[in-house]
């Protein structure tokens, strides 16, 4: 069992991710001039920090230093924090130490390297979770405008290839 403020911190650790992870996404559709449907099956699943790198890569292309230095402030910042969000997201939390009830105990369903019939475990701060949530909403806040932006931007609809025949003559 996890206590009720528990379950709450990793709540808002889940949900001020994912919006922060979004709003990055639209940032990168954006920036590189992507439409909301293309851009998004194009960006597909790539990893957030991917994205943040590319996006300091065209930001410093353009010679916008200052973007590309917030954009690698806002990385840095991701990472400090990311390994946590991850933890919450993608392993069993068994609990809290009976010592330390504001100490989590996440299993990644990992085997201890060299040690037989061992499992590693990953203990979490509560004042660890606080402070990757409030990262992320407060990242999330500043790139909330984004949204806006996309919205306003009239939707483009891919350029029609010229059409193509298989080698054989076939259109089959």
């Amino acid at each position: 069992d996890i206590s009720q403020q528990a379950r709450d911190v990793i709540c808002d650790v889940i949900l001020s991710w994912a919006r922060l992870d979004s709003l990055i996404s639209q940032l990168a559709l954006l920036a590189f001039g992507l439409a909301l449907d293309g851009g998004t099956i194009l960006l597909g699943a790539m990893d957030t920090r991917a994205k943040l790198d590319r996006l300091t890569k065209l930001y410093k292309h353009h010679g916008m230093e200052d973007a590309a230095n917030s954009i690698r402030a806002l990385r840095a910042w991701h990472g400090r924090y990311v390994e946590l969000r991850n933890a919450i997201a993608h392993h069993t939390c068994a609990g809290t130490l009976v010592s330390k009830p504001n100490v989590l105990v996440f299993a990644p369903v990992k085997a201890s390297q060299g040690r037989l019939e061992v499992m590693e475990i990953e203990v979490i701060e509560l004042a660890q979770l606080r402070e990757a949530a409030h990262f992320a909403a407060d990242a999330g806040d500043k790139l909330l405008d984004v949204t806006d932006l996309l919205a306003e931007r009239a939707a483009m609809r891919p350029v029609q290839p010229p059409l193509f025949q298989p080698p054989d003559g076939n259109s089959t």
